[in-house]
């Protein structure tokens, strides 16, 4: 599953401007502007654990949904 996403930080501010690819174990969430990337880990209850696992674990297919996304949605630089 891919989606546009959003949320709030430890410091309750809001980050926006991501998008976050799922399957049944990881989340890969990619932040638009600087694109960082995290990947945690869905616990059985369906929360993510805090751990980023991106240096860890690969997940491949996640990767690759959000490299389509990426390619196909490009945003337009006016200053070009």
């Amino acid at each position: 599953m891919l989606s546009e996403t959003w949320r709030f930080n430890r410091a309750r501010e809001v980050q926006h401007d991501r998008i976050a690819a799922v399957d049944d174990e990881h989340k890969l969430e990619v932040d638009l502007v600087d694109l960082s990337a995290q990947l945690r880990s869905i616990a059985p209850s369906g929360f993510e654990q805090s751990e980023n696992l991106i240096e860890q674990v690969e997940r491949p297919a996640l990767a690759e949904t959000i490299q389509s996304y990426l390619e196909q949605n490009r945003r337009v630089n006016a200053s070009d």
